[in-house]
């Protein structure tokens, strides 16, 4: 999954700290997985904590209910804590925008639909099955830089 956010940063080496992924910011988790199905990760939150990726219907297509597929990003790394920017190697948590709950994987349970994959649900509670380490998808960044708009 990648994070998708609505800021543009034309030049990558003029960004500046308001240009980077911080604490608090709110993102969406696009899935564009090669040969499976492209599109957002997804939860009714409330009634159902079940997440799902929510198939596109074509490549401009947003979800109708796109509000369920929103998360805002909290830095788990009490060193960090006064530096919000969010770096590759640190520590999140994403917590489901409409329901408050934090999204958790369950890496001992298999997924209901690709059984290849853990299950995520959301979760009242905090604890270690909701911290994410960020990490880049390329080799073109490196643990402790900053995480920019659409990386």
């Amino acid at each position: 999954l990648c994070v998708i956010m609505t800021k543009k940063v034309d030049n990558i080496e003029d960004a500046s700290d308001n240009d980077c992924l911080r604490s608090g910011h709110l993102v969406s988790l696009f899935s564009d997985k090669k040969g499976g199905s492209n599109g957002y990760l997804f939860s009714e939150g409330f009634a159902k904590p079940t997440c799902a990726v929510q198939p596109l219907k074509s490549s401009s297509h947003i979800p109708q209910e796109f509000r369920n597929c929103i998360f805002r990003i909290n830095l788990v790394d009490q060193q960090n804590l006064n530096n919000k920017n969010i770096c590759y190697g640190s520590f999140i948590q994403l917590i489901h925008l409409p329901s408050e709950d934090y999204l958790t994987v369950y890496r001992n349970d298999k997924a209901n639909l690709e059984k290849n994959c853990v299950k995520v649900l959301l979760s009242k509670e905090s604890n270690k099955s909701t911290y994410f380490k960020i990490l880049p998808r390329y080799k073109l960044r490196s643990e402790g830089e900053k995480v920019r708009y659409n990386e």
